[in-house]
């Protein structure tokens, strides 16, 4: 017997039933200590194995005879839900058609993050990790805009102008740029901003440590030391030592 053809429609009613089947109240509310926002989080209590294997079991419905556009339809839908968990799986499902996303999509994305659809770590660095990142990996020519996020008043938009370039940076890929948008972000006072930006420096040094010593030794005066204190974890203690030691103000 066949499976029935699902639309959007379907599936985001479908998913969000069950979602809400799996809720766990209790560890919803124990996972709020990871979250620190002015903002309220809303958690279903779902842990992220479980979100992970739904949207292998959606995709799985619907890759026969869904394009991207379809996919991009299901976040519409979903994205704007409060809870975590629905904005997750809607993104997890979408990466798996981010080789058919285009420039277009990319500044859809953007309105995405404006509309505060996605106004949490875990979502944002969701959407930079699986879709962003590909998506400007594909495009490089959206770098330019992606630099100008970095400049925006917008705290996810900021976040997203360094996260969105994680996992390349971990292959050693567009350091130069990573540089450059680590360096427009040493200004910033807000604590999410200051440990993506040490992290992602951090992951950056993984293909060659020695280009990221020589980098924060030359800008460390100007480099927070909650971002210092990131970047400079993988290296030996001695080392982590002398970095601090010649970076203090």
């Amino acid at each position: 017997m066949t499976e029935p053809v699902l639309s959007p429609e379907e599936v985001c009613k479908q998913a969000l039933n069950s979602l809400e089947a799996m809720a766990d109240p209790e560890r919803a509310e124990g996972g709020k200590r990871f979250f620190k926002s002015e903002e309220p989080i809303h958690l279903l209590g779902i842990r992220a194995p479980d979100i992970r294997r739904i949207s292998k079991e959606y995709f799985s419905k619907v890759k026969s005879y869904w394009t991207q556009d379809q996919a991009v339809e299901l976040c519409t839908l979903l994205l704007p839900n409060k809870y975590l968990e629905v904005k997750a799986l809607s993104l997890l499902i979408l990466e798996r058609f981010v080789s058919s996303l285009d420039k277009n999509h990319f500044f859809l994305i953007k309105e995405w993050i404006n509309s505060h659809y996605c106004s949490n770590w875990a979502t944002i660095d969701t959407l930079c990790s699986n879709v962003l990142g590909p998506l400007i990996k594909a495009h490089p020519e959206l770098i330019g805009e992606v630099l100008t996020w970095a400049d925006s008043k917008n705290i996810w938009l900021r976040r997203a102008s360094i996260v969105s370039f994680v996992k390349l940076a971990r292959q050693g890929e567009y350091i130069d740029v990573v540089h450059k948008v680590a360096e427009k972000l040493f200004p910033d006072k807000e604590d999410l901003i200051q440990k993506a930006n040490g992290w992602i420096l951090r992951e950056s040094g993984k293909t060659d440590m020695n280009r990221l010593e020589q980098f924060l030794l030359k800008r460390g005066k100007d480099i927070p030391r909650t971002t210092l204190r990131y970047a400079i974890e993988r290296f030996p203690e001695k080392k982590r030592k002398e970095i601090l030691k010649k970076t203090k103000k």
